[in-house]
């Protein structure tokens, strides 16, 4: 039986830095990662990305659908126990806010 780590992210710059790593680093297969938005509502985030900081914040005339509403949810189930620390890690070290097993 395996056992499912989740990770919560603040931007989706974050959240995608660690899926990579979850598939590059860790061999985990991408459909075996969930990405879904925190609560209800679509989210991009809640917070800006490294570029759109720079520029003073997003641009609110080019895409209004990636308005900052909420947090980013990435979910894996991993089958081998050893995993666990280590993918728990790359979670916190691409910016988790929140981590957490069931």
């Amino acid at each position: 039986m395996g056992r499912t780590i989740i990770g919560t992210f603040r931007t989706r710059e974050d959240a995608e830095l660690a899926v990579e790593h979850l598939v590059q680093e860790h061999g985990i297969n991408r459909r075996d990662v969930a990405v879904t938005a925190a609560d209800r509502e679509n989210t991009a985030g809640e917070d800006f990305n490294i570029i759109e900081a720079e520029r003073g914040g997003p641009d609110p005339d080019k895409d209004r659908a990636t308005a900052l509403r909420g947090l980013i949810r990435i979910a894996t189930e991993l089958d081998q126990e050893k995993l666990v620390g280590p993918v728990e890690q790359t979670f916190r070290s691409c910016g988790a806010v929140d981590i957490h097993r069931q």
